[in-house]
């Protein structure tokens, strides 16, 4: 009934690089850890100033930052998956997890020469 597929082929060739493609875009974007390290002071900044739980949660999801991370992440994550995943890094409970999840990891290493060999820096750096 069915033939095997052969990886060679132009169909084949044509077929991985849809497949690839497909999974290149179904990794959502993180958020940066300067947009993490705003969330969170702005939310710290409300609560020092005497605000209730929820009316943290609810300025931080009518700020300028939330609406900014709205129209960056549009095409990643809905808009209400958004307002979560921002409450959970703001929250100081679930802050570390949510770090983990949905914030790039900083790049402690980087590469480093005059020349580059195959479209690479061979000489690795720590930042």
């Amino acid at each position: 009934m069915f033939r095997k597929l052969d990886p060679d082929s132009e169909l084949g060739k044509q077929v991985s690089a849809f497949i690839a493609q497909q999974k290149e875009q179904n990794v959502a974007k993180k958020f940066t850890e300067n947009e993490y390290q705003l969330i969170i002071s702005l939310f710290d900044g409300w609560l020092g100033d005497g605000a209730t739980l929820t009316v943290a949660i609810r300025s931080i999801a009518e700020s300028p930052i939330f609406y900014e991370l709205t129209e960056k992440y549009k095409y990643e994550y809905s808009f209400s998956r958004i307002k979560e995943i921002v409450i959970l890094l703001a929250i100081h409970e679930s802050r570390a997890w949510a770090h983990e999840q949905f914030v790039e990891k900083e790049k402690k290493y980087y590469w480093k020469s005059k020349k580059q060999y195959g479209g690479r820096f061979k000489v690795l750096v720590k930042s």
